[in-house]
């Protein structure tokens, strides 16, 4: 598994791209990083899993709907929409 940062260097700034599959980091190196979402720990994670959350779980563990929409978290399993 890949760290998102290197020990000892400190993450000033992160952000999610529009569509969600990166993620850019600024660093206190003053380096900008820009690193995959996906890049198979999510395909790994959802070979192992048998369901997405629910919504009330969405809502418990992420937060609430109106203001973090339920995602389905793997496309590959079925999700009961909210």
């Amino acid at each position: 598994m890949q760290r998102l940062i290197a020990a000892g260097v400190y993450a000033y700034s992160v952000a999610f791209s529009p569509d969600g599959q990166r993620i850019v980091s600024g660093s206190g190196d003053k380096t900008l990083r820009l690193w995959d979402v996906f890049e198979g720990w999510a395909v790994g994670l959802c070979g192992k899993l048998t369901r997405n959350m629910s919504c009330d779980e969405w809502q418990g563990w992420v937060g609430a709907l109106r203001e973090i929409p339920y995602r389905p978290q793997c496309l590959t399993l079925s999700a009961t929409p909210c």
